[in-house]
């Protein structure tokens, strides 16, 4: 009798496939073979090569984007301070694994035949986000800096794309100016 290979680690696998060999190729055999298994093991937890690619874009979005902002501290009403500590981390983050960011960009805007959620996690993480500082800005300006941070996030997605030129600029000064463009000062 095959052990039950934990779904977890099939995740884990998939990602490391994907940053390693790319997503356009991406197959649950891949995987199984990273994994030293056959195929039949990742499908008693998967259904099929969608439903690996939808765990694997929430699994790596929840690590990634969810880990930034719990490392991000709120105080004072400082909203452009805490917006540019997010944006560094998830910057940095976003340069560390272009694979990754280009997977959910991919999934997320430009493969319709793939039903995944990876957008709506984004924009679930992005009202996280705007409920931290929400409070703080004038009422007049709220929807306009709303619609701003939703730029700045979608802006981010771009790294998977463009790697080597985003790779030459500084974090600092972009996550500063993501920040600043948010908050509009």
């Amino acid at each position: 009798m095959k052990t039950l290979i934990n779904k977890n680690d099939i995740v884990k696998a998939a990602l490391l496939v994907i940053e390693k060999e790319g997503f356009h190729t991406f197959t649950i055999k891949k995987v199984a073979d990273y994994m030293g298994t056959d195929m039949q093991g990742i499908l008693t937890q998967f259904t099929d090569a969608n439903s690996l690619i939808d765990a694997a874009m929430k699994q790596s979005l929840i690590e990634g984007l969810e880990k930034n902002l719990e490392e991000c501290i709120f105080k004072d009403n400082d909203s452009l301070s805490f917006l540019t500590q997010l944006f560094n981390l998830t910057l940095s983050g976003a340069l560390q694994n272009p694979k990754i960011v280009k997977f959910h960009f991919y999934y997320s805007f430009i493969q319709e035949s793939v039903k995944c959620e990876s957008a709506k996690d984004i924009l679930i993480f992005i009202e996280k986000v705007w409920s931290v500082f929400e409070p703080t800005i004038n009422n007049s300006q709220k929807e306009q800096v709303k619609r701003r941070l939703y730029q700045a996030f979608s802006s981010i997605l771009f790294i998977g794309i463009f790697p080597t030129i985003f790779c030459t600029i500084s974090i600092n000064r972009w996550a500063d100016d993501l920040a600043h463009s948010v908050i509009g000062k």
